[in-house]
C-alpha cells in the first residue's frame, strides 16, 4: 500500500483531517491481508513541516494532553513493515511520525529535526520515547533541547535515517524496499518487529523468553517450512503468511 501526505500547500502539515486520513490508511492497511507492506510518502517540495501551527495555537490544554487515539503508536505497532520516504523538510510531527516507521530513507535534501522547543513546547508525538533509542539519550536530548536541524548526511551519521537516496530517485527506493519486504515472510517479519518492539519495555531476561516463545510459534508456520524447502530446493521461496 501507497500512502502519502497531500497537502503540499502547507508543506503536507498535520492537521485534524491529514491525521484522521493517515488514521484510516493504516487501519485499511492492518486489515486488509493483502497488504504486505506499507510506503509513506510526502506530495510536493517536503515530506511534512509538522503541525498545523494555526491549529496548534487554537488548541486548549485539555485537548492537547488528550487524544482518543495516537497515530504514532497505530503506525509503530502496525503488524506490517512501514517504509518511509522522506524529502525536504521533516520536522517536528512529521519527524516524530516518521519514528513510529519500520525503515526510514531520505534524499540528499532532507532537513529534518524537532524545533518545538522554539514554539515553547516539546516533541509529545513519541519523540522523547523514540528518539533516545535510535540516536541515544544524550544526542537525543541535544536536539531535542536546541531544537536543531540536520541534514541527511549527519541524520544517517547518527542512524536516525538507514539509507540516503538521490532526490529524484527516493521515491523509486522506497517502492523498492517496500516491495522487496512484501515478498518477505509476514509471520516471521511481525515476529521480528514485535521482539524489537517489546526489547525496550522488557528486561534482558523476559525479552530473551519472549523472542524464544515467538521463534517456537514460527517455526510451526507454512512460510518456515517452505522458506526451509526452497533454500534445499536452490530457488525462491514462495511465503503465504500461514
Amino acid at each position: 500500500m501507497h500512502v502519502s501526505l497531500n497537502r503540499p500547500d502547507a508543506r503536507n502539515a498535520l492537521n485534524t483531517p491529514v491525521r484522521q486520513a493517515l488514521a484510516m490508511a493504516f487501519r485499511q492497511a492492518e486489515a486488509d491481508p493483502g497488504v504486505r507492506a506499507v510506503l509513506v510518502t510526502g506530495e510536493g517540495r517536503h515530506f511534512c513541516a509538522g503541525a498545523d501551527i494555526r491549529e496548534l495555537r487554537a488548541r486548549t490544554m485539555l485537548e492537547a494532553g488528550w487524544a482518543p487515539e495516537r497515530l504514532d503508536t497505530m503506525v509503530e505497532t502496525l503488524s506490517k513493515p512501514v517504509v518511509g520516504a522522506l524529502h525536504g523538510y521533516v520536522l517536528g510531527g512529521g519527524l516524530e511520525l516518521a519514528l513510529a516507521f519500520t525503515v526510514r530513507l531520505a534524499s540528499e535534501d532532507f532537513r529534518g529535526g524537532f524545533p518545538e522547543v522554539k514554539l515553547g513546547i516539546f516533541p509529545a508525538l513519541g519523540g522523547t520515547q523514540r528518539l533516545p533509542r535510535l540516536v541515544g539519550e544524550g544526542r537525543a536530548l541535544e536536539l531535542m533541547l536546541r531544537g536543531r536541524i540536520v541534514d541527511a548526511r549527519e541524520a544517517l551519521g547518527i542512524g536516525l535515517v538507514t539509507e540516503v537516496a538521490p532526490a529524484g530517485e527516493l521515491r523509486e527506493r522506497g517502492l523498492a524496499l517496500a516491495q522487496e519486504l512484501a515478498a518477505g515472510p509476514p509471520v516471521a517479519m511481525r515476529a521480528i518487529m514485535e521482539c524489537v518492539r517489546r526489547a525496550g519495555d522488557l528486561g534482558r531476561a523476559d525479552g530473551l523468553d519472549y523472542e524464544r516463545r515467538l521463534f517456537g510459534i514460527v517455526c510451526g508456520t507454512a512460510d518456515k517450512a517452505e522458506g526451509v524447502e526452497a533454500w534445499l530446493e536452490k530457488r525462491p521461496p514462495r511465503f503465504s503468511g500461514r
